[in-house]
């Protein structure tokens, strides 16, 4: 039982310093704006932009982040040409880097 709670102890710490390295960077406690803009496909592309944006809307709900549009653009039939949002929150910039990185 000892063993175990000390194991438990231990895994926590690593977990800690893990995300304070991972964090560790010059702006990663800042707020960020993300930027989306459709690539070639027409109405299609336009629709991912939209899938994309409620996507990061959703995580920023589910870490606590504040989001708000900044600037956003309707497609012709469907969907956005673009939107930027500013994702506000300890650490937005960095956890929103590291989300991208683990996504390439």
């Amino acid at each position: 039982m000892l063993i175990n709670d000390e194991l438990l102890t231990f895994e926590s710490k690593i977990n800690e310093l893990e995300i304070s390295v991972t964090l560790s960077g010059e702006f990663d406690i800042l707020n960020a704006y993300l930027e989306i803009h459709p690539g070639a496909g027409g109405t299609e592309s336009c629709d991912w932009v939209s899938m994309l944006a409620r996507m990061y809307e959703r995580f920023c709900e589910k870490e606590g982040f504040k989001w708000e549009v900044v600037d956003e653009q309707k497609g012709d039939e469907a969907g956005l040409k673009s939107i930027t949002l500013k994702i506000s929150g300890d650490y937005a910039y960095g956890y929103l880097k590291k989300k991208m990185e683990f996504t390439d």
